[in-house]
């Protein structure tokens, strides 16, 4: 049954934005916001909605007309209460130009009395009126007199309010209405004074500027070096312990530094490059020393990620930009000997399904010898390994930890896919270590946390795909050696090594049906199956989590299935 909002929904939750600041970050506001937060304390509820409804409305100037809103008893009254307390301005002054982006072509025509207008398009509308600078006062009183306009006063603050309770200002009000529909259920962690992540109006400062800078930002400034330099010049220094400040403040140079590479400015790139950390900045380096003729230089810097690989598309772009770099240019280069996984084929009726659920069926018929008679193969995916992985680190992952956690609606900390997310926890981490030392530790941790924490959010845990007893299964069949080489695979690079896993994962017990011919592991209580239909082919990213299965002994094939057509 749908779930319908209550009329005022928009001022409870904004109110409980503007309680949450108050509490939690009341020594941080200066004094417009402070006197902001008391003066709204006190309009009547009425004014209150009316400001809330145009603070989230797209723009800063609103018709009177255009404001109807049934919950509101009396608008007109609301408006006045909002001027009185500098809230609105109702009598603004406006250029001609904000004015007639308020109104439609038919109401500008007929307040300016020329119909000839009408044959304009908009824009040639707009440009005509504002091309006589001699009429513009009086078009101004022309077009205003239509209706009343209201211009929305003190809303700057909303943007620090906003940044105090989200952590960003990318998020807004629409985060609260997805709770209240029901759509999204956030799991539960610790906001305590201890774990907030601003500490002192400077920084606050800092974040706002770095906003700031993106507002000034324009689709035109990508094709300017100049701009795009000046723009990173802008960006606020990061002190080293705000690690947030300081991983968006890279995110924004990397991404101006690869215009300027596009744009042919290869030292400044480089130079800005050189100034980040975050993937993929030595990628780019070696790439433009490469460029540059710099071969030995660029080399130099594939063996530097080889050693110390920071994610891993970072050690994959090491790997084989490296060795064809080196071949090219007669350079020594370490020889990598290309994994080949156990393939082999299968054919199977064409009755309309998907491969991998044709596949599934088939194991379960005719392979596995299961004296339940229960299913033995599941089609998982990416679903399965992740889930137990996500359900076994529940309580690491949403620990109280200083900046991971700025309000009730992230589905993960802040910095889950960081490479200090373990060392930030490592307490937690060895904790963690010890749930995952048997089976039945194992085993007891995933089923409590899944029964514990069912239905809420959390980035790798597939909650429609995964069932008690196919956990339980899945983690005393396969072996804890393989469970904790599976999540230090995960851990290395959660954000790229969550995905790429096999299709299939086929359990057997009781040993495999002796007529069944194939390059499956009879030895073994289950086989992780990747399913190829006719002309597909593995993914890297999936030869890369096979490679990995290899070294470590986890059991996997690659199936590949053709078609029998005949009737």
């Amino acid at each position: 049954m749908a779930i319908e909002l209550e009329p005022e929904y928009y001022l409870d939750n904004f109110r409980q934005l503007t309680d949450f600041v108050t509490v939690r970050y009341s020594d941080l506001l200066d004094l417009d916001e402070a006197r902001f937060l008391s003066d709204f304390a006190v309009l009547s509820r009425d004014a209150q909605k009316l400001y809330v409804r145009m603070l989230t409305r797209k723009g800063d100037v609103f018709r009177r007309s255009k404001l109807q809103y049934a919950e509101i008893t009396d608008i007109d009254e609301a408006a006045r209460e909002l001027a009185r307390m500098d809230f609105i301005d109702t009598n603004p002054s406006l250029s001609l130009d904000t004015i007639l982006k308020l109104f439609s072509k038919p109401e500008i025509t007929a307040a300016v009395g020329d119909e000839s207008l009408n044959r304009l398009r908009r824009d040639e509308l707009e440009q005509s009126l504002l091309a006589d600078a001699t009429r513009i006062p009086e078009l101004i009183a022309c077009v205003a007199s239509l209706d009343e306009l209201f211009l929305l006063c003190r809303a700057q603050v909303f943007d620090t309010l906003k940044l105090l309770f989200f952590g960003n200002l990318r998020q807004d009000m629409t985060e609260f209405v997805l709770k209240d529909l029901g759509l999204y259920t956030f799991a539960e962690y610790s906001l305590d004074d201890e774990s907030r992540f601003f500490h002192h109006r400077d920084q606050v400062n800092a974040h706002l500027h770095y906003y700031g800078v993106l507002d000034q930002f324009t689709d035109d400034d990508l094709q300017d070096a100049s701009r795009l330099t000046e723009l990173i010049a802008q960006l606020p220094v990061a002190p080293q312990e705000d690690r947030v400040l300081r991983r968006r403040v890279e995110r924004v140079k990397l991404k101006f530094a690869r215009q300027l590479e596009r744009l042919g400015d290869l030292d400044l790139a480089l130079a800005w490059y050189r100034e980040c950390q975050t993937p993929p900045s030595r990628e780019r380096q070696s790439r433009i020393l490469i460029q540059q003729s710099e071969i030995e230089a660029g080399l130099a810097l594939c063996e530097t990620i080889l050693e110390t690989p920071r994610n891993e598309e970072e050690l994959v772009f090491a790997q084989s930009f490296g060795a064809r770099t080196a071949r090219k240019h007669k350079h020594p280069w370490r020889k990598i000997k290309a994994y080949k996984p156990p393939e082999y084929s299968l054919v199977l009726p064409n009755q309309g399904q998907r491969v991998e659920m044709a596949v599934q069926n088939y194991f379960n018929e005719s392979v596995a010898t299961d004296s339940a008679g229960d299913n033995t193969c599941y089609y998982v995916e990416n679903t399965l390994i992740n889930s137990v992985f996500g359900l076994s680190i529940w309580e690491m992952m949403f620990a109280s930890v200083p900046g991971a956690f700025f309000n009730p609606f992230q589905i993960m900390p802040s910095d889950f896919y960081e490479r200090d997310f373990v060392e930030c926890r490592k307490p937690l981490y060895e904790q963690w270590q010890t749930r995952v030392s048997s089976s039945d530790e194992l085993s007891r941790c995933v089923l409590q946390n899944y029964e514990r924490y069912y239905g809420q959010l959390n980035p790798l845990v597939f909650w429609g795909n995964i069932e008690p007893e196919l956990l339980k299964t899945a983690c005393h069949l396969i072996p804890i050696t393989d469970w904790q080489h599976l999540f230090q695979r995960i851990f290395t690079d959660i954000k790229h090594n969550r995905s790429g896993l096999p299709d299939l994962i086929l359990f057997h017990p009781d040993g495999l049906n002796p007529e069944f011919d194939s390059p499956l592991v009879t030895d073994r209580s289950y086989q992780l199956v990747e399913v190829k239909g006719p002309g597909d082919k593995l993914q890297k990213n999936q030869l890369r989590w096979m490679t990995y299965f290899a070294e470590h002994d986890i059991p996997h094939s690659v199936l590949n299935v053709t078609w029998d057509e005949s009737p």
